[in-house]
């Protein structure tokens, strides 16, 4: 059994052993593979959320901070591992590319540094395209050719599930396609299998509800209660983002499965048990 594609159980070890974590999946996937330049991007992403830096202040959302970042982020390698056991592993540019486009793919909720009016959650309609601008700034600075930030751009630009432009091949070759749906298959998992995500609703309501008041044209996207957002949850895990998993993101989810007897996916049960708490947390406002 292959223990170590679990989820982290919480943000402390998120925090602690992510990185180390995929350095080792790294050297086994790529053992003549260079990690600077992802490690680089890793620490500095992590710096920038905690501390902030001359642009940008540290993250102040809830929900959308480092420890969902670094979930999605080690999901993601653990996505690449089970493409090199299904023999299907990418070549690893593309794979290093694919990462920092998950390490930079929520950087868009950063509030700029004189910014005093609420708190990230109101860049929520334009966080994608203002992601892609923040790791543009940083790929300058180490040197990035014109080439690969343009597809690190185009892979962030697949979680943007608001504004209807994620979706589709954008032109790229079938391989970078494959690391597309990579990125935008952790960013979904990543989130809905860590085991503490019936416990961040409330956190994720707030933010819904902040980005509702500053842009009114998002009420229809997001459920105008707590106690909705619950009773939907079971909904949109069933029909949006499994119809993304299995359909538009073509079904990379499933080299998430270990490769013994047991084929056990440790992400799909983890988020099956996150459901089923919710249903009961529904439930249990019924009988209230």
């Amino acid at each position: 059994m292959h223990n170590d594609m679990k989820p982290l159980a919480n943000e402390a070890m998120v925090l602690e052993q992510s990185l180390p974590k995929a350095k080792e999946i790294w050297r086994r996937l790529y053992p003549d593979c260079n990690q600077r330049l992802w490690s680089t991007a890793w620490q500095f992403v992590v710096r920038v959320f905690r501390d902030g830096d001359e642009n940008v202040q540290p993250c102040d959302c809830r929900y959308h901070n480092i420890e969902h970042t670094l979930r999605a982020s080690l999901c993601y390698v653990h996505i690449l591992e089970g493409a090199w056991r299904a023999q299907e592993l990418p070549e690893k540019k593309l794979a290093s590319l694919g990462l920092i486009a998950v390490l930079f793919h929520d950087t868009g909720y950063l509030k700029d540094k004189k910014d005093q009016k609420g708190t990230g959650a109101k860049h929520t309609r334009h966080h994608p395209e203002r992601s892609a601008r923040f790791f543009r700034d940083w790929a300058m600075t180490v040197g990035m050719n014109l080439t690969d930030l343009k597809r690190v751009e185009k892979f962030i630009n697949i979680t943007d599930l608001i504004n209807e432009t994620s979706i589709g091949n954008q032109l790229l070759t079938d391989s970078e396609n494959q690391i597309r749906y990579m990125v935008g298959s952790a960013d979904l998992i990543g989130q809905i299998a860590d085991p503490g995500y019936p416990f961040k609703l409330q956190d994720l309501f707030g933010e819904f509800q902040e980005a509702t008041a500053h842009d009114s044209s998002l009420k229809c996207n997001f459920p105008d209660s707590y106690e909705m957002l619950l009773r939907s949850t079971r909904g949109f895990y069933e029909h949006f983002v499994q119809e993304l998993l299995n359909k538009e993101y073509r079904g990379i989810c499933h080299l998430l499965k270990a490769t013994d007897e047991t084929a056990v996916d440790f992400y799909a049960q983890s988020m099956e048990r996150n459901i089923e708490y919710i249903d009961k947390m529904v439930t249990d406002l019924e009988q209230v």
